[in-house]
């Protein structure tokens, strides 16, 4: 378990906006590809100044080629009406910013464990950030005995929503708004590790202690299956991975191999 007082983890959910001199780091292919000179950019993070590096493409269009100005390529929701102006304009309390969005609005998901190490307690702090940096909500859990294995863990984001799991229980947030969407309290893991099927509308995790496999619907919180394995002698999960809809391998330390689940099967298998 990690000792230090605050741990971050940074989400960008979406890969199609530009930071006008910021760090990008593209976290997950959502709505669209940033490009640097053709290739794809995935886990990788880059820093540039508006308007002073070539070859970068935003859903691929053009976005701040050398000595150009790209405000009209695709970076304004909609894009630009035919008279060049943003037709989004007075829509957002004070505006769009210059490259579009409302200063207003998160479109980031930070969360930092705070730790209290005369209490061996910890919390989750999620923060929603705007493209400035700034905080436009905060959302923060109970405050919970420090376990074994990690028990507030980031999952990932799901169409607007930040999944993390916390003692157990699997919390979406409404990544404008921090609100809770849902809290599936089912899963009753730590130590997660999880997946998601090709249409991304179904999350696979197993915990480190149990469950094997535990299968729930992102789009509504509802679970659809939770998997303990018959034999006695596999335990500690620490990976599971989807193949198909009646396949997913989950690995063990103990055995270091991994072994099929139908998530759709029995309870037990």
């Amino acid at each position: 378990m990690k000792k230090s007082t605050i741990l971050s983890t940074v989400v960008i959910i979406s890969t199609s906006m530009v930071l006008s001199g910021c760090t990008i780091t593209p976290h997950v292919n959502v709505n669209g590809n940033v490009e640097v000179n053709g290739s794809e950019l995935f886990s990788e993070s880059f820093s540039y100044e508006p308007n002073t590096v070539s070859g970068i493409t935003v859903n691929g269009k053009g976005g701040n080629t050398a000595g150009e100005n790209t405000s009209d390529q695709g970076l304004f929701p909609g894009g630009l009406d035919d008279d060049g102006k943003d037709p989004n304009e007075g829509k957002f309390p004070g505006g769009l910013d210059d490259d579009g969005r409302d200063p207003n609005e998160a479109v980031v998901c930070l969360l930092e464990i705070e730790s209290n190490n005369e209490e061996a307690t910890h919390k989750g702090i999620v923060r929603g950030l705007n493209m400035a940096g700034g905080t436009v909500w905060t959302y923060e859990t109970d405050d919970i005995y420090v376990g074994q294995v990690d028990n507030i863990q980031e999952v990932d984001y799901f169409d607007g929503k930040y999944i993390i799991v916390v003692e157990g229980k699997v919390i979406a947030l409404d990544v404008e708004t921090g609100k809770e969407l849902y809290v599936n309290e089912d899963f009753r893991g730590s130590g997660i590790a999880w997946s998601t099927n090709y249409e991304g509308d179904k999350l696979y995790m197993c915990g480190y202690f149990g469950p094997d496999v535990f299968v729930m619907d992102v789009n509504t919180g509802k679970t659809l299956n939770r998997i303990t394995a018959k034999d006695p002698d596999i335990y500690w999960a620490y990976q599971i991975d989807y193949i198909n809809e009646h396949q997913v391998d989950v690995t063990y330390e103990n055995i270091e191999k991994a072994v099929s689940y139908d998530p759709e099967g029995p309870e037990e298998q």
